[in-house]
């Protein structure tokens, strides 16, 4: 097998997990559970949210 053939899989893999990332920082505000998880710390004053 060719290394430069091994690189290359090393690579795509890399960017489809990159791109995956990527998509899950992008839809991270509309998933209403992912802010909410059990052991949060959640600070609650006047003038912070």
């Amino acid at each position: 097998m060719n290394p430069l053939f091994s690189l290359g899989k090393v690579l795509i893999i890399t960017g489809i997990a990159i791109t995956c990332i990527g998509i899950l920082v992008v839809l991270a505000p509309k998933l209403p559970w992912l802010g909410k998880l059990p052991g949060d710390i959640v600070i609650k004053k006047e003038n912070l949210r």
